[in-house]
């Protein structure tokens, strides 16, 4: 299983020609492809700040037919928990939030 994340989901979206590489090789690889409630409405919150009532419309339904053919994981409390902790112990993120010492 190959889970999406925020960006690839915008990609196949909105910048095919960025994404199709990646995808058919996973569906080639026979993947199973999924993604998170959580990148899921990442996405979906860029579309509802736009403006111009159609292109929302257009988008809405491309989000919902790639999101339909995904599956689509929830993030519980304990995953948001290990993936902070995997993402403060990193060294790359950019920090947000807690202490700066």
């Amino acid at each position: 299983m190959k889970c999406l994340d925020t960006t690839l989901l915008i990609d196949i979206v909105e910048h095919p020609e960025e994404a199709t590489e990646v995808v058919e090789r996973l569906e080639r690889e026979h993947e199973t492809l999924a993604t998170t409630t959580f990148n899921a409405y990442e996405a979906l919150l860029g579309v509802h700040s736009v403006r111009d009532g159609g292109q929302r419309a257009k988008l809405l339904d491309l989000y919902s037919r790639v999101l339909s053919r995904l599956l689509v994981l929830p993030l519980t409390l304990e995953d948001a928990a290990k993936a902070a902790e995997l993402g403060g112990n990193s060294g790359g993120g950019a920090r947000t939030s807690g202490p700066t010492r």
